[in-house]
Formats: structure tokens, sequence, C-alpha cells
């Protein structure tokens, strides 16, 4: 009966370690965004450059289109 609650823990803790070495791993390798604080709130983009924002506002934003 201990031999089975050994052999339980010791799987429970390899499962929990698993988990934690994986989720390590992901983070470490995850894609980095970038803060896009330039937006344009009427077509919901984000730019990170404000210039990007002022060519969307001169020929690609939606009042251009009419």
């Amino acid at each position: 009966m201990i031999a089975l609650l050994v052999a339980a823990l010791i799987a429970l803790d390899l499962a929990v370690s698993a988990r934690v070495i994986h989720g390590a791993i992901v983070r470490a390798f995850a894609w980095r965004q970038v803060p896009r604080p330039f937006a344009c709130a009427a077509c919901r983009v984000d730019y990170s450059d404000p210039r990007a924002l002022a060519w969307h506002q001169q020929g690609q934003h939606v009042e251009t289109y009419d």
C-alpha cells in the first residue's frame, strides 16, 4: 500500500515538473510583441510608428475610401 502511494507521488511530481519545464520553454521562445502606442480608433488599427499612422490617415483610413 505504501509503495503504491510513493509511486503515485513520484508520478505526480514528474507530471508537475514536466509542466513547469514546458511552460518555461514556451515562455523563453515566445514571440515578443512590440507595444503599439499609435492607434486609429475608427479603424481599430494600432501602429508602433507615428509615420505608419500618418500613412494610414492619408491613404488607408475609412474616410479616404468615400
